[in-house]
């Protein structure tokens, strides 16, 4: 089941949202949820980290979309965010928050069709995940989202993660194969980044944390081209 947020002051574009989801998922009774919040307020106050994509209106009395998006990264940096406007130059700066996405109102069937398919993508891309690591002997699995960055030195791996450092036997050929469907790219040929956690990308650097990975030169286009396919931010090229 699909987890659907809508946040919108306005009743008729929520009931349009409904008629076109049911039209979507006509194939599955149980095809998605949806909660309905009539403003930004509304939702930061009720919000759980249990959606998997939210609709969000920017031009809201009180609290604008872009401020509650603002708001909402700080207590959830993975939901999928699509803004909702009827004036595009407003939804551009979605890339300070993330957003995935803009849909300009009155939103046409079509359109919302194929936002839709691609957020339900992004967010099953974000989905949480378990790494499997076998050292020496042990069995550890680790949630996706706590690796920061994983290196080859010599034969072994190093995963970076909240958690502390481990060290497995392994290739980084292999791990980026595993790894490519939870959000890692290869920033050179000694290490493969999680973009969850790229705070920057810099002239010969990202920053990851408060870390400097370096980026080569022949990685450098395909990463940043990831990175902005990754949190919906526009044309890197």
């Amino acid at each position: 089941m699909v987890r659907i947020c809508v946040a919108d002051d306005e009743a008729a574009c929520v009931e349009q949202l409904r008629g076109y989801l049911d039209r979507y998922f006509a194939d599955d009774a149980n095809g998605y949820s949806l909660t309905v919040y009539r403003n930004g307020e509304e939702l930061l106050r009720n919000y759980r980290a249990a959606y998997d994509v939210i609709f969000l209106d920017i031009e809201m009395p009180e609290m604008n979309g872009m401020e509650a998006a603002r708001r909402l990264r700080a207590i959830d940096s993975d939901a999928v965010i699509v803004f909702l406007t009827r004036m595009a130059q407003f939804a551009v700066r979605g890339y300070e928050v993330q957003a995935l996405d803009f849909m300009v109102k009155p939103v046409k069937y079509e359109h919302f069709a194929a936002k839709l398919e691609r957020a339900i993508n992004a967010a099953a891309r974000r989905s949480e995940r378990k790494i499997e690591i076998r050292m020496d002997g042990d069995l550890l699995w680790l949630p996706a989202s706590s690796v920061y960055y994983v290196e080859v030195i010599k034969h072994d791996l190093i995963y970076h993660t909240a958690l502390g450092d481990y060290k497995a036997r392994g290739s980084l050929t292999d791990a980026e194969k595993t790894l490519r469907d939870c959000g890692f790219r290869s920033c050179s040929r000694y290490c493969l980044v999680n973009m969850k956690h790229v705070l920057g990308i810099y002239s010969w650097y990202i920053l990851v944390g408060d870390r400097k990975i370096e980026v080569s030169r022949r990685k450098r286009k395909e990463l940043m081209l990831a990175l902005m396919d990754y949190y919906g931010g526009g044309d890197a090229r």
